[in-house]
C-alpha cells in the first residue's frame, strides 16, 4: 500500500525513513509475519543450541568469539520473533483502524484533519477498488512528487497528492510533469482537496493529467467506497 510523502504525498526527509519503516510494517500481512517469525527462532535457536564445547581453537581452548556467538543467539532467539510479534500486532490494528474511516461521514475538513497515512490509505484504497495495481513510493523517492504509481491494462500512471494549500498552480503541475517524464510514465493523477488554477486546468488539458479536486474526490469516495460524505461549507485549515 508512500511511503513509498511534501505533505503531498511526501514526507519530509527527516521523517522519511520512519514514515517507510511504518509503511512496511502496517502492510505486513499474517502470513508473511508468521513465516519471519518462525524462520527467525529456528535460525537463532540453532545457534544457541551449538554445543560451546565444539568452538575450540587450535590449543583446545573454547574461542571468546565462539562463546558470544552462541550467547548471541541465546538472546536473539526471543527477541527477534517477539519483534515480528509485535510488528504483526500492530499491522492488524492499523488495518482495523484505517478500515474504519470509510465508516465515518468523510468531508474535505474531515480529510484535512485526518493523518497523512490515513489519507495516503484512503488513496490507495479507492484506486484498489478500481482494479489498479498499487504501488507505494516510500518517503525517499528518486522524485518527491510521485507517491503512488498505479498500473492497469499496461499503462503506467502516476499519483500525487495534495494537502497543504487550498489552490494547486501550474508550477506544482509543472514540477509533477517532470516527474512524469523522468519516470516514463503513460499518464499522471493529481489529487487535492482544494481546487485547482485556472493556468494549471488549462495546462492539464494539453498534457495526459487527470485533475482530482475536493468535490470530485468526495464523489469518487462516495461511488467507489459507499461512504457518507458531507459538502457542507467548513473552514479548512490546509495542513503546511
Amino acid at each position: 500500500m508512500n511511503s513509498h510523502w511534501s505533505d503531498g504525498m511526501s514526507v519530509k526527509d527527516k521523517g522519511a525513513y520512519i514514515e517507510w519503516v511504518n509503511a512496511l510494517v502496517s502492510t505486513m500481512s499474517s502470513k508473511s509475519g508468521a513465516v519471519i517469525t518462525v524462520a527467525s527462532y529456528l535460525v537463532f535457536h540453532d545457534i544457541a543450541t551449538i554445543p560451546v564445547g565444539t568452538l575450540t581453537a587450535v590449543d583446545g581452548q573454547v574461542t571468546l568469539l565462539g562463546r558470544s556467538y552462541v550467547a548471541v543467539g541465546a538472546y536473539m532467539q526471543f527477541i527477534v520473533p517477539m519483534v515480528f510479534v509485535l510488528a504483526i500486532c500492530f499491522s492488524a490494528y492499523q488495518f482495523w483502524r484505517r478500515s474504519r474511516i470509510f465508516q465515518k461521514t468523510l468531508g474535505i475538513s474531515t480529510l484535512s484533519a485526518m493523518p497523512w497515512s490515513d489519507f495516503e490509505f484512503l488513496l490507495l484504497t479507492l484506486f484498489s477498488r478500481q482494479r489498479y495495481m498499487v504501488e507505494v513510493r516510500p518517503g525517499v523517492a528518486l522524485h518527491k512528487n510521485i507517491d503512488m504509481i498505479i498500473y492497469k491494462e499496461g499503462r503506467k500512471v502516476l499519483v500525487q497528492g495534495q494537502r497543504h494549500s487550498p489552490i494547486v498552480d501550474l508550477p506544482q503541475l509543472l514540477n509533477f510533469y517532470r516527474s512524469m517524464l523522468a519516470e516514463e510514465a503513460d499518464e499522471g493523477i493529481f489529487v487535492t482537496i482544494g481546487v485547482y488554477a485556472e493556468e494549471a486546468i488549462d495546462f492539464a488539458g494539453t498534457k495526459p493529467i487527470s485533475l482530482i479536486d475536493g468535490e470530485k474526490l468526495l464523489e469518487l469516495i462516495k461511488r467507489t467506497a459507499g461512504a457518507k460524505v458531507s459538502r457542507a461549507a467548513a473552514v479548512i485549515s490546509f495542513r503546511k
